[in-house]
């Protein structure tokens, strides 16, 4: 990770500089979510590893939200530079070239030469087509390399056939997010994170959450390459991927092609997993062992309140962070409705109904409820700030 990078910039690009949404529906800007979002941005740690349980009502503003976030987040955790990028191209491989005035095409890499233009050289990158009738072309390396894209596809002809018009707001999204020039923004980027949900759920969030800057709107899909995995050698892709690049979020509908694809050696590196309800069903957690693999930078698992799933993680991740909606929590953001659209109405529905029915809560090792006055004191310290093998120790101990 750039270590110029703290968490409070990582904090600052997802809760200002941008807002969530899904079509024309305002997510972010719900006190809950906001709170949601903090929890969120302190999980992409500069010099930890971080392994977090968010347990909410289950309302879909929660994994809305999540998506953009978990990819804001990633963002901040580096990637190669253009120029070694570019620097690995040997001759004849295919790239992309993004024509300021025409649509994009693959050409073939002729290699760098240095060119004298108005008695000032220049480093050029050479490009061709197969057509040899059709002109090379010479490019100045600096003021083009952003433009370029090593291509991974099927396709071994030169042209534009079949290549699809890239975002333009991508590169400027990036920018506006790490507060660097257009120029600097890579082309491709040389990890990928895992998300693990429900097939369709997922597909449509990434068809349909968008993210809101400066009065501009971008997808998911158009700011990195999303695919659905069956193996970790078998996906589709969700959106355009121009290039056929390695898809930056990699989307599994289990965790045992999630596993899969973290230690599948031949792909791009993941530092990170998020689940988003889809934690086995039968309280059989061992692949989850995932979690735990050293290159995972990382994990969060976000799932609706469930006490035996709370329980167990607390037993057994006692350094993680914890994020609960327990009653007493939510009852500051009762009818607290920022944007009314659906989903925030469903969102405030959720909340009402947690605050209003009794749930049966299970006790702690120590015998303290869940929903024991002393432990929902310190429960907003839990969420931000502390793992749960402190709190069980301050409970233990009365040290209130």
């Amino acid at each position: 990770m750039d270590n110029s990078y703290d968490e409070n910039k990582i904090m600052q690009a997802i809760l200002e500089k941008c807002d969530f949404y899904y079509d024309d529906a305002l997510l972010s800007k719900e006190t809950i979510i906001i709170e949601y979002l903090k929890f969120l941005a302190k999980q992409f740690s500069p010099n930890e590893k971080t392994i977090s349980f968010a347990f909410h009502t289950g309302s879909k503003c929660f994994d809305m939200v999540a998506l953009p976030a978990l990819l804001i987040g990633s963002l901040f955790y580096g990637f190669s530079s253009i120029d070694d990028i570019l620097g690995n191209l040997e001759i004849g491989d295919m790239v992309i070239y993004k024509n300021r005035k025409y649509k994009s095409k693959r050409y073939r890499f002729k290699g760098f030469s240095i060119k004298k233009m108005n008695n000032i050289e220049y480093e050029c990158i050479d490009l061709e087509e197969d057509n040899k009738e059709k002109p090379k072309l010479s490019l100045i390396y600096e003021q083009n390399k952003h433009l370029i894209t090593p291509y991974y596809g099927e396709s071994e002809k030169t042209g534009g056939q079949g290549v699809k018009k890239s975002n333009e707001f991508r590169a400027d999204f990036i920018s506006h997010i790490l507060d660097k020039p257009n120029n600097e923004i890579p082309t491709t980027l040389n990890y990928s994170v895992v998300i693990v949900a429900p097939k369709d759920y997922i597909i449509d969030l990434c068809k349909h959450i968008g993210i809101k800057y400066q009065d501009k709107i971008v997808r998911l899909t158009d700011i990195v390459p999303i695919s659905y995995y069956t193996s970790s050698d078998k996906s589709s892709k969700i959106g355009s991927n121009p290039s056929n690049v390695e898809a930056v979020i990699k989307v599994a509908s289990n965790i045992s092609t999630a596993r899969e694809i973290v230690l599948d050696k031949a792909g791009n590196e993941v530092i990170g997993v998020m689940l988003l309800n889809a934690m086995p069903k039968k309280d059989n957690y061992s692949e989850l062992d995932i979690l735990n693999k050293k290159m995972i930078k990382f994990a969060i698992i976000s799932e609706p309140l469930n006490l035996k799933l709370c329980d167990w993680a607390m037993d057994n991740y006692k350094s993680a962070k914890f994020f609960a909606c327990t009653r007493d929590y939510l009852e500051q953001f009762e009818n607290n409705i920022y944007a009314n659209n659906e989903f925030t109405k469903d969102l405030n529905n959720k909340v009402v109904n947690i605050i209003c029915h009794d749930i049966d809560v299970p006790k702690l090792n120590n015998g303290i409820s869940y929903d024991d006055d002393k432990f929902k004191k310190k429960l907003k310290k839990i969420e931000f700030d502390d793992s749960f093998d402190k709190v069980e120790k301050d409970l233990s101990n009365n040290n209130f």
